[in-house]
């Protein structure tokens, strides 16, 4: 017996090896980046009252406000970076009327060069406590950006329809969802702002009404920091991943760790602490993997082909010298730029015809652009996930035949890991597959954690705690290295901001 007592234990630390680089593996294939909103508010300094009203602002930057009954900013929101680095060290908008706010914003769009004679209109999106109040807010905001106007040696428009991505965004979600088709642009508007942090889906923010899309957004934009930019965001996201990765990886190896030492008296059951770990790896891989993919902003960061980028550039009537004018910060041409680009270029065409045509064109070039996106990074990433956890699981499999276990039993075990990777492995691999197989996986999880605590006495659970809370000081050690990485990326936000503040600064004085 001592034979083959050292056997299985060898077999565990093969297991336990392979299930730490089932870990690593899927880590690396997740740490996708995401962003969440952006903001600018007082942290409770001034006392206001309760939003009842929305005011959102797309000058290209784009800024969103609640607002009290007495017209009073509740709270602000950078709703892109342009939008932050306009805000960026600037005194709060938080407590003062909106005409206030709108007169500090249009000020200092127009010296950062944001509003110019090449962009003049303003798109705003109103939502008051009834019809007659937004046409009230609506005349207000109109009459201040007209007295501003008259200060300039451009007029500021301002329009109602909406951005062309919002609206295009919004046709196409009635497109999808018929049964929504009373909604109105504004009403997506407000449940875009009120589900963008995930904490409830947009199909479901479209179903409330107005008071709880706006307590959501309020609260979503008291939240935020005025250095929560694009990059701060993803910097935040993937380092929250890392330590929740990390995190349950340490938690779920104690039951690994824990059969492996006590293989003697689980000579039938020994796999299902490798199970586990794996079984709840890969449903934390997997949400990450859908919840990512159900944010636009994987859209946005998603680099055009040349191809498509000269359709644009013809249709957008740019020379090569202007291709600068639809790049990022980071030098590319990517779905998010020509976004931008596309928004202030439509806003600012007059003739109805004409806008209507260009609209038709892009959408068309754009719609190749999204298509692309959807079967190139999509599959990639899942098959790539698909084939470690399959190579893991033959390994698993050559261990897991033999001594004492009951085959049936261990086959059983692994069903749903098995028809998830069937799933993955599949040409076509869509959102809901990605949510079937974490799901799956979740299911597999939990049912293996039953027959667990089913075979363990009421000794073992309690040395099975003891060993979680050895883990402490490594959790702490993760958590150390998630703050760190939280003040890096603020530090390295602000940074940025300043250096492009001053920037347009000095360029608008040239």
């Amino acid at each position: 017996m001592e034979g083959k007592v050292f056997t299985m234990k060898k077999r565990f630390i093969a297991l336990l090896t392979a299930t730490m680089l089932l870990v690593g593996a899927l880590f690396t294939i997740t740490s996708c980046n995401t962003q969440g909103g952006t903001g600018n508010n007082n942290n409770g300094n001034t006392t206001t009252g309760t939003a009842v009203s929305y005011v959102n602002l797309d000058i290209n930057p784009e800024i969103s406000m609640t607002l009290d009954k007495d017209d009073k900013v509740v709270s602000v929101m950078a709703e892109n970076d342009d939008a932050n680095v306009l805000l960026y060290g600037e005194d709060s908008l938080v407590g003062v009327d909106v005409n206030v706010a709108v007169d500090k914003i249009v000020a200092l769009a127009v010296e950062l060069d944001f509003l110019s004679a090449d962009n003049t209109a303003v798109e705003a999106i109103i939502s008051g406590k009834d019809e007659a109040d937004s046409t009230r807010l609506l005349s207000k905001i109109n009459a201040k950006i007209d007295e501003a106007s008259g200060e300039l040696s451009f007029n500021i428009t301002l329009d109602t329809e909406g951005a062309y991505t919002l609206v295009r965004d919004y046709e196409a979600f009635v497109a999808a969802h018929p049964e929504l088709a009373n909604i109105t642009v504004v009403d997506y508007k407000l449940a875009c702002e009120a589900s963008e942090d995930g904490s409830i889906q947009l199909e479901a923010a479209v179903k409330l009404d107005r008071d709880e899309l706006l307590s959501k957004i309020d609260e979503k934009q008291k939240r935020c920091e005025e250095y929560f930019t694009k990059a701060y965001n993803k910097a935040a996201e993937e380092a929250k991943k890392t330590y929740d990765e990390l995190a349950g990886a340490a938690i779920d190896a104690v039951y690994v760790e824990f059969y492996a030492a006590n293989a003697f008296s689980h000579m039938t059951d020994y796999y299902l602490g490798a199970a586990y770990s794996m079984y709840a790896s890969g449903a934390r891989a997997f949400s990450a993997m859908s919840g990512v993919y159900e944010k636009a902003e994987d859209y946005r960061d998603f680099e055009l082909d040349e191809d498509m980028i000269d359709d644009i550039m013809v249709l957008l009537e740019l020379t090569d010298t202007d291709r600068s004018e639809i790049t990022d910060e980071n030098g590319k041409i990517t779905l998010g730029s020509i976004y931008s680009y596309v928004d202030i270029y439509m806003k600012n065409i007059e003739d109805e015809a004409t806008h209507e045509e260009k609209r038709d064109l892009i959408d068309d070039v754009l719609g190749n652009a999204e298509e692309a996106f959807e079967s190139a990074g999509l599959i990639e990433l899942a098959k790539g996930v698909a084939s470690s956890i399959k190579s893991l699981k033959g390994a698993l499999d050559a261990l897991g035949g033999g001594i004492l276990v009951n085959t049936d039993a261990y086959k059983a075990t692994f069903a749903k890991y098995d028809e998830a990777i069937a799933l993955l492995e599949a040409e076509v691999v869509t959102e809901e597959t990605l949510d079937r197989a974490a799901t799956l996986l979740a299911e597999g999880r939990d049912e293996v954690k039953t027959r667990i605590d089913a075979s363990l006495t009421e000794d073992e659970k309690a040395t099975i705690e003891n060993m979680k809370e050895t883990k402490k000081q490594i959790l702490d050690g993760y958590k150390a290295a998630f703050d760190q990485a939280l003040a890096d990326a603020k530090t390295a936000a602000e940074n940025y901001l300043r250096e492009q503040k001053d920037a347009r600064r000095a360029k608008a004085a040239e």
